[in-house]
């Protein structure tokens, strides 16, 4: 039994040192792998979240068009509204002092929104069909359909563009442009 334990050079304690790193490498890339994912889905889920918060934006927005705005078109209300369209930044916000515009805050995100009347020219706008753009009405051809009736056509409306950004955790940011008309 002493010549068989002077034969033994260690070879099979180098081994399983090897299989022992190799599966101690795969354990980490796992866990690594595990919490790239958990990042990636997470920073979806706020991304999905900013989304939705904007939609609510929009609404807003749409009901400080209808109960402030429509009343006086031709007025703009400071960092809100304004009654000629603006150039577009890059991002394809218009060009507005962002950081003076009113920010509410919906479920941990901060929401801003401008609307702009789709108009060019000078203020006031004296022929709405030349100077802003405006739903073609003509087209739809209402009215009755009796021999004789002189068909409906309904008054040109103007359209608006609405422009929301929502910021919220982990820097996200969500854009929505929306056209309405009125």
């Amino acid at each position: 039994m002493g010549q068989l334990k002077q034969k033994q050079t260690g070879v099979v304690l180098f081994i399983a040192l090897i299989a022992l790193v190799v599966l101690t490498l795969a354990g980490i890339a796992m866990v690594h792998s595990t919490t790239t994912a958990n990042l990636i889905a997470e920073n979806r889920a706020y991304d999905l979240a900013a989304v939705q918060v904007s939609d609510i934006g929009v609404e807003s927005a749409i009901v400080k068009l209808t109960n402030t705005i429509l009343a006086q078109p031709d007025t703009a209300i400071a960092n809100v509204y304004f009654p000629l369209s603006q150039a577009l930044q890059p991002d394809g916000t218009p060009v507005a002092n962002w950081a003076a515009i009113p920010t509410a805050t919906i479920q941990g995100y901060g929401v801003q929104f401008v609307i702009e009347r789709m108009c060019t020219g000078t203020l006031p706008v004296t022929s709405l069909t030349t100077s802003c753009m405006v739903s073609n009405a003509a087209v739809l051809n209402n009215g009755s359909k009796q021999a004789g009736r002189p068909a409906l056509t309904p008054p040109a409306s103007v359209y608006y563009r609405i422009s929301v950004r929502a910021t919220g955790p982990k820097n996200t940011t969500s854009l929505i442009r929306a056209m309405v008309t009125y």
